[in-house]
Parts: C-alpha cells; structure tokens; sequence
C-alpha cells in the first residue's frame, strides 16, 4: 500500500496495494515535458485513487488539491506542479464524472494478490477477464 498523510489536516490516505492507476494521466503529445512517471508518480496515484473511491470528505476540488500539496511535498519544481494542477483543474471534470459511472457499473480498479502475475504483454482487459471469471 502507499500512505499518504497531508501535512495540514494529518488526513491519512491510504492506497490499497492492487489499486489500479494510469499514473500521471498525461496525453502522449506532452510526455517529453511530462511523462506519465516521474518526481509527482506517488502524488499522482494518490489522486487516481481520491477520483476513483470518491470519499464523502473528498470532493474533486479538494483530491486536486491533495495532488498539488503532494506535488509540493514530494519537491516536484513549482513550473512543473503547477501546470499539472492547472490542467487537472481545467480537464478533470469529465474524469471524476467518467469514474463515478464505472464505478457504480462494476467497474474492476483493484487487482487481487492472485492475479498480479500479469505479464508485460498483457491488456488490462486480459487482466481483467481473468478477475471476473475468478470471482472477484
């Protein structure tokens, strides 16, 4: 698992080893400037998982808020930080909306222990077949 507690509210955060995430989700065009890994990789799965579980404490403002303090906690430069955040802000609205309608349809975002012998050529569809017709 990650934790995360923020500095301010000593809120703590914890990601679920298993928990499924894109990482930074930045469009291929502007991965030299930022890739999808990189000083604000932990930051950005803790973001991941506030858009996809959605606690009652969190709204999408306050998880991109979380994003921008765990930038900045993780010494992610103030150019770079910032034009993450502003781009959440301004295109994560469909994000947040897109993962609450997955979720409520039975979206899978947690690979169990069982199946995390995945290969490097496997599809998250595969893996995913394979979760479902285990049962989980």
């Amino acid at each position: 698992p990650l934790v995360y507690e923020h500095p301010k509210t000593k809120r703590s955060i914890e990601v679920p080893e298993g928990f499924v995430t894109d990482l930074a989700s930045v469009p291929r065009l502007f991965w030299a400037a930022f890739p999808p890994c990189g000083q604000y990789t932990s930051a950005a799965v803790v973001h991941d998982y506030l858009y996809w579980e959605q606690p009652a404490w969190c709204d999408r403002k306050a998880a991109d808020q979380v994003l921008l303090t765990a930038m900045e906690e993780s010494n992610v430069n103030y150019t770079t930080r910032t034009a993450i955040y502003r781009s959440v802000r301004a295109g994560g609205n469909s994000a947040w909306k897109n993962n609450s309608k997955l979720k409520k349809s039975g979206a899978i975002r947690y690979v169990p222990n069982e199946h995390m012998g995945f290969g490097p050529n496997d599809t998250w569809h595969q893996i995913e077949q394979r979760i479902r017709a285990a049962g989980h």
